[in-house]
């Protein structure tokens, strides 16, 4: 079967993204909702009933906060460069989560192909 986790975080906020954060949760353990979507999803209950898995969301900063911080950024990108341990391609995110370069990772910028 697909992989379970512990504590799954849901960042996407995309439709499905909730679903799936539910279904590759294990039992008795946790979603956390950081995405900031703002169109309704739906969620069968007993999806996180059976589970008995916690479900919960966390904003962690204000507006203000997150201005700062893109201008912090901006003003010295070489800084926070370093913070980044892992450079992956959207397609590559799976295989990566699922290998033993994962536990060394501290942050990972994954390339949606946006440019």
């Amino acid at each position: 079967g697909a992989a379970e986790y512990d504590l799954v975080i849901d960042g996407a906020g995309f439709p499905g993204s909730l679903g799936a954060a539910i279904g590759a949760a294990k039992l008795g353990g946790a979603v956390l909702l950081i995405a900031l979507a703002h169109t309704a999803v739906s969620v069968e209950p007993a999806s996180i009933v059976e589970k008995n898995l916690s479900v919960c969301g966390n904003n962690g900063f204000e507006t203000a906060d997150l201005d700062r911080a893109l201008a912090m950024i901006a003003s010295g990108p070489e800084l926070f460069a370093r913070v980044v341990s892992h450079r992956i391609p959207l397609a590559g995110l799976p295989d990566f989560l699922g290998s033993p370069e994962r536990a060394a990772a501290l942050k990972v910028l994954v390339d949606c192909g946006g440019r």
